[in-house]
C-alpha cells in the first residue's frame, strides 16, 4: 500500500476510512429518520384517538374509564398471583368484574387461582361461568380456549381423565395452543397409568397363571400367551408370569419377545435362576451363543447345580464347537 501511494499519489487505507465513515453518517441519518417517522406515527395515532375519544357519548366514555381502571385492579391481582397470594388475587379479579363483568379474562384468571388452591370445583365453577360468557356474545376463540383447558386441568386433578381429554380436545378446536398440547399428552398418559393400576389384583393374576399353564400343558401355547398376558397386566411385578409367558414365546419360536421376557424377570428380581434359564435360551436359538454361555454362567453362579442350565450350557458349547468345525471344512 506504501509503494502504491508513492506511485499514485493515493492513500488506501485513507479511502477506506472515508467510506466508513460515510457509511456510518448514513446509518446515523437513517436511523434518526425511522425515529422521527415512528414519533410522527405516534403523535398521529394520538391526534386521531383524541379525536375518537371527543366524539364519544358521555357513556362510552364512562365505559372506557371503567374498562381502564378495571384493567389496572386486574393487574394488581396478577402481582398478589406471582407472590401465591391467591385470595388477595381473587378479591382484586372480583373488583375488576364488578367495573366489568363480561370480561372473561377476569373470570379465566379467578379460576387458575383456585386451581393453584387446589380449589377444582370452584375452579370448574368460573370456567362454566367464562364459557358461558362466551356462548353470550362476549366470544374469544382465544379467552374461550383458555378457559376449557383450565377445566380440563381441573378435571384431570380429580382423575376425571375422559373429560379432561375431551376438554382439552375442544380447546385445541378454539386455539391451536401448543402448551394445551403437552397437557393433553400428559393426560393421556395418566389415563394408561391409572388404567393400569385401576387392573392390579394379584390374586386374579394367579388365576390368569394357572390357566396359561394348563393351556401350556395342553401345547395350546397362543392361548397360554393370552393367559398369561392377562397376568401381567393384574400383577405386572411377577416374575413367574413372565417366565412363565417367556417359556411360552420360546415354544413358538418368537425369541425376541421371549428374550424381552426374560429380561424384565431379571429386572424384577436378579437373583431369579430361572430367568438366566429362559434369557440364555434365548440368545442360543438366536446363534448369540457367547451370549448365551455368559448367560448361563451367570446363572450358574446362583444355582451351581441346576441341571437345566448346566444342559443347556453343553448345547451352546456343542453349536459353536460344531460351527468350528463347518468352518474348518
Amino acid at each position: 500500500m506504501d509503494v502504491f501511494k508513492e506511485l499514485t499519489g493515493i492513500d488506501l487505507m485513507d479511502m477506506q476510512s472515508q467510506q466508513m465513515k460515510a457509511k456510518d453518517k448514513q446509518e446515523d441519518i437513517r436511523k434518526k429518520n425511522e425515529e422521527l417517522a415512528a414519533k410522527k406515527r405516534a403523535e398521529e395515532e394520538a391526534r386521531q384517538k383524541q379525536e375518537e375519544e371527543e366524539k364519544l357519548s358521555p357513556e362510552e366514555k364512562e365505559r372506557i374509564a371503567r374498562k381502564k381502571q378495571a384493567e389496572a385492579i386486574k393487574n394488581e391481582g396478577n402481582e398478589f398471583y406471582k407472590k401465591k397470594q391467591f385470595a388477595e388475587a381473587l378479591k382484586k379479579y372480583d373488583e375488576a368484574l364488578q367495573l366489568d363483568e363480561n370480561e372473561i379474562t377476569y373470570i379465566n384468571n379467578k379460576a387458575t387461582a383456585y386451581y393453584e388452591m387446589k380449589d377444582y370445583e370452584k375452579c370448574i365453577e368460573e370456567c362454566d361461568r367464562a364459557i358461558q360468557k362466551s356462548k353470550e356474545g362476549y366470544y374469544d376463540y382465544q379467552k374461550l380456549g383458555k378457559a376449557l383447558a383450565r377445566k380440563a386441568g381441573a378435571m384431570s386433578a380429580q382423575s376425571k381423565f375422559d373429560e379432561a381429554i375431551d376438554l382439552y380436545k375442544t380447546s385445541l378446536l378454539e386455539n391451536n395452543d401448543p402448551n394445551v398440547k403437552e397437557q393433553l399428552k400428559k393426560t393421556e398418559k395418566l389415563k394408561k397409568e391409572d388404567e393400569e393400576r385401576k387392573m392390579i389384583d394379584p390374586e386374579k393374576a394367579e388365576e390368569h397363571m394357572k390357566a396359561g399353564k394348563e393351556y401350556f400343558q395342553k401345547f395350546d401355547f397362543p392361548s397360554a400367551v393370552k393367559e398369561f398376558s392377562e397376568g401381567i397386566k393384574r400383577n405386572p411385578t411377577s416374575t413367574a408370569i413372565y417366565s412363565n409367558r417367556s417359556a411360552t414365546y420360546i415354544k413358538l419360536m418368537e425369541f425376541p419377545h421371549a428374550l424381552k421376557d426374560a429380561e424384565k424377570c431379571l429386572q424384577l428380581d436378579p437373583n431369579f435362576v430361572k430367568g438366566y434359564l429362559r434369557k440364555g435360551i434365548c440368545h442360543h436359538f438366536l446363534k448369540e451363543y457367547h451370549k448365551a454361555l455368559d448367560t448361563f454362567d451367570k446363572g450358574l453362579k446362583l444355582d451351581a447345580d441346576n441341571k437345566e442350565i448346566k444342559e443347556a450350557k453343553l448345547k451352546t458349547m456343542q453349536a459353536i464347537q460344531m460351527g468350528s468345525y463347518a468352518g474348518g471344512n
